[in-house]
């Protein structure tokens, strides 16, 4: 799979989020309802307007591997002090991630990379899970995410095994 490692700094992150379970697929129809509803009732149009550089964030935290449960969380990135009424803040802590380019329709082609993340690449890189939150970023937002030639990246925090 196509890879590339990436350091980052902190990042603070302001949205929205919803916890949702892993078993039989519930995490795709709660993420995908929950990203049509944010369309109907204007909030990814409020974030698009805001968006910093980095583009719009899908954040997956949380992980409780007992319930087989994660919070998946729309947003972008913190520009100043204040949050919006009703929006929450998370921070991504310094990390470095392996980011795995996407291209193709939204949702099978984030899903179809997620699944060869975790069934493929993370049993034969020299890299391993290093823990901590995951996302989907969408540096050109989530216009067009129909498209064949859509773009967007998943970015998974490493560390050399």
């Amino acid at each position: 799979m196509e890879f590339k490692i990436v350091d980052t700094g902190e990042i603070r992150i302001i949205g929205k989020g919803i916890r949702t379970r892993l078993g039989n697929n519930q995490n795709h129809r709660d993420i995908s309802a929950f990203r049509e509803e944010s369309r109907r009732n204007g909030f990814i149009e409020a974030l698009e307007k805001e968006r910093g550089g980095m583009g719009l964030f899908g954040v997956c935290e949380d992980f409780d591997p007992e319930e087989e449960s994660f919070t998946y969380f729309i947003g972008i990135e913190k520009k100043g002090t204040n949050v919006p009424n009703g929006w929450e803040e998370t921070v991504l802590p310094p990390s470095r991630y392996a980011v795995f380019p996407v291209r193709g329709p939204m949702p099978d082609s984030v899903r179809d990379a997620w699944d060869r993340i975790f069934s493929e690449w993370l049993s034969s890189s020299e890299y391993e899970h290093a823990g901590g939150s995951e996302f989907e970023l969408f540096p050109n937002g989530v216009e067009n995410d129909t498209d064949e030639n859509y773009y967007c990246e998943v970015w998974i925090p490493v560390v050399e095994k």
